[in-house]
């Protein structure tokens, strides 16, 4: 969740870059989505590994997801989830482009998930 964290003060910090009202209202979407998000797979109970899964999350500007998320196919709806993932990755990348948003390059790795005392966890 750290790295969520980071991504949405790094695009608020430069958002001002062109027009500052535009640009806080196009990374307010973005806020929201990601909020959308985070609810939806805020509770990732399981019963064993099969249960969880995970997605890549955001779009960094050379290339590769910002983090994946690990969620639950118990509670969620992975379809629903992914179309709203999509809807996120797509407007991040299309920020990225209009504000000129730097990235380090890193390549994040999808995580091993695995179900751990019930719930899904990835490392």
């Amino acid at each position: 969740m750290n790295t969520i964290i980071m991504i949405t003060i790094m695009f608020l910090f430069w958002s001002c870059a062109a027009n500052p009202v535009t640009g806080e209202l196009d990374f307010a979407q973005l806020e929201q989505l990601e909020q959308e998000i985070i609810d939806i797979i805020s509770i990732p109970v399981c019963s064993d590994d099969n249960n969880c899964r995970f997605i890549g999350f955001g779009e960094k500007p050379c290339g590769g997801y910002w983090a994946y998320l690990v969620y639950s196919i118990v509670n969620v709806d992975s379809t629903f989830l992914s179309n709203k993932v999509i809807q996120y990755n797509e407007l991040n990348d299309s920020l990225n482009i209009r504000y000129e948003i730097p990235s380090d390059c890193y390549i994040v790795s999808p995580p091993n998930v695995h179900c751990d005392n019930e719930v899904c966890v990835g490392n």
